[in-house]
């Protein structure tokens, strides 16, 4: 199985019954995510008010080899949770001159994305999301996590891959009120725009994201957000800024209410 942190607990999550006891269990796993890398077996069966061996059996139902594989997932997960792409070496940043050249850099690029971001892309594709009950991303997962746990807890189905493969539900195992948000298509995430149209015709929305022009295809999707790129690392920085503006601008907007009620 592919490292996806905390994904496959999420998405057994959101496949389970809520009446069905490892949905409970699962969601009191959730809760604590940033404590599970430093339980054991058995202080995570005693907050879930259970036994170890049903924590066991729930992490393989998840997908994880068992317990242990579950925590180290966490524990990446929360070790990377703050690392974005960056355009410098980690070493170079040591020296502070550099590391200024990195922060200017990225403040550029980021300037330079909102110059050419088109806000009212912005809403639609958060309105998208917003009308949708499922929601599936293809490309950097880890871009994605942060804004997968503010649907996942608005009652959203969210499943985040790194690629349409193996691994990927068939078709029709999807929601039909879905969305699909593919990233930078070709590269490598699908390596077919007719993966793409296929997704489109058996009804699920799709928003595109992309660096590059692919007018043929941005024709026949519900939205296309181009961006200035070069298909290099800049492009993650690019990326990560306006899933982070469509996290905000969904929260603000369908979320926050909720949140505090």
């Amino acid at each position: 199985m592919k490292d996806l942190g905390i994904g496959p607990l999420v998405n057994f999550y959101n496949r389970q019954d809520k009446n069905d006891a490892y949905h409970k269990i699962a969601g009191i796993l959730l809760q604590n995510v940033t404590r599970l890398s430093s339980l054991t077996v058995q202080e995570a069966a005693n907050i879930c008010f259970t036994s170890s061996a049903t924590i066991s059996r729930l992490a393989k139902k998840a997908g994880y080899e068992g317990f242990n594989a579950m925590k180290d997932a966490a524990r990446r997960q929360e070790a990377g949770y703050f690392q974005e792409n960056r355009v410098l070496p980690p070493e170079q940043l040591i020296d502070a001159d550099t590391t200024e050249t990195y922060l200017s850099t990225l403040i550029h690029m980021f300037m330079e994305m909102n110059r050419v971001l088109e806000r009212d892309k912005v809403e639609k594709a958060v309105n998208l999301i917003a009308e949708s009950s499922s929601v599936y991303y293809f490309g950097s997962c880890d871009i994605m996590r942060r804004f997968q746990q503010d649907l996942f807890f608005n009652g959203k189905y969210v499943e985040v891959y790194q690629v349409f493969g193996a691994d990927t539900p068939h078709l029709i195992e999807w929601a039909k009120n879905a969305v699909a948000i593919i990233e930078n298509p070709g590269y490598p995430w699908f390596n077919s725009d007719d993966i793409i149209l296929k997704i489109k015709a058996f009804g699920v929305k799709v928003i595109l994201i992309t660096c590059s022009a692919r007018p043929e295809l941005e024709e026949q999707v519900d939205l296309a957000i181009r961006l200035p790129g070069t298909k290099f690392g800049r492009d993650e920085v690019l990326y990560h800024a306006l899933i982070n503006i469509m996290a905000l601008e969904y929260r603000k907007k369908y979320m926050d209410d909720w949140f505090y009620k």
